[in-house]
C-alpha cells in the first residue's frame, strides 16, 4: 500500500469519505442482487412459449452474452482500487476494534441517494455557484407586505390569512356575485418573494 494510503488509514476517514464508500458498497451490492437473476435469464428464451429454433438461440446467446459481460463488470468493480481500498480501510478499522455491535444500527440501503445529496449541498456551497430561490424563505413582514400590494393592485379579490399568513383564503366577487373561492394553504415558506407572488397570481 502506498505511503498515503497508509496515512490515511492511520488518519481514519472524515463523514464524507466513509458515506461515499457505502454508497459505493450499495451499488456493488445491487450489481451482485442482479446477477442473482442469471440463470433465470440465461434459460427464459426456452420457457418464453417460442417455437422458432433460431429465434430462440439468438436470443439465448443474447442472454448469456449479457450475463458474462455483467460478471466481467461485476468483477472488475470488486477488484478496482476503490473497493479493495474499502475493504483495506476495513480490516485496519477491526484490527483496531473487533466490537461491531454498532454497525447494527447503520442503515443498508440509502447511502447512494445520500452520497447525490450531499454532493448537491456542497456545489451550492462553493463561492459562484447559483443559488436556488426555491429554498429562500421569506420573512413575515414579507409575506405581509406582499399580500398588502396584492390588495391594492386587486381590489374585486378578497385576501384574508391567518395563522402567521400560512393560511389564505382569496375570495373573487363582483357585488353579490361569487366568481371563485380559493382556500389553501400556499408553500412560499420556502419561496422567493417574486415565486410567492406569482404563486398567488396563479390562484385568481
Amino acid at each position: 500500500m502506498a505511503s498515503t494510503e497508509a496515512e490515511q488509514l492511520a488518519d481514519g476517514w472524515d463523514e464524507e469519505r466513509c458515506i461515499a464508500a457505502l454508497a459505493q458498497l450499495e451499488r456493488l451490492q445491487a450489481q451482485l442482487d442482479d446477477l442473482r437473476l442469471t440463470i433465470p435469464r440465461v434459460v427464459e428464451p426456452f420457457n418464453s412459449g417460442l417455437t422458432s429454433g433460431p429465434v430462440i438461440f439468438k436470443q439465448f446467446r443474447q442472454a448469456t452474452v449479457g450475463s458474462q459481460n455483467d460478471i466481467k463488470a461485476f468483477r472488475a468493480q470488486w477488484q478496482g482500487q476503490d473497493i479493495q481500498s474499502i475493504f483495506e480501510y476495513t480490516r485496519e478499522s477491526l484490527g483496531k476494534n473487533s466490537d461491531l455491535s454498532t454497525s447494527a444500527q447503520v442503515p443498508i440501503y440509502g447511502w447512494v441517494e445520500t452520497e447525490i445529496i450531499d454532493k448537491e449541498a456542497a456545489r451550492r456551497r462553493r463561492p459562484g455557484a447559483r443559488k436556488d430561490e426555491s429554498h429562500i424563505s421569506l420573512e413575515k413582514n414579507e409575506i405581509a407586505r406582499t399580500l398588502e400590494e396584492f390588495r391594492k393592485t386587486h381590489p374585486n379579490i378578497t385576501v384574508a390569512a391567518k395563522e402567521g399568513n400560512q393560511d389564505v383564503l382569496i375570495k373573487l366577487a363582483t357585488g353579490d356575485l361569487k366568481l371563485k373561492n380559493v382556500w389553501g394553504r400556499l408553500s412560499y415558506c420556502c419561496q422567493s418573494r417574486d415565486a410567492f407572488r406569482h404563486d398567488l397570481g396563479q390562484t385568481i
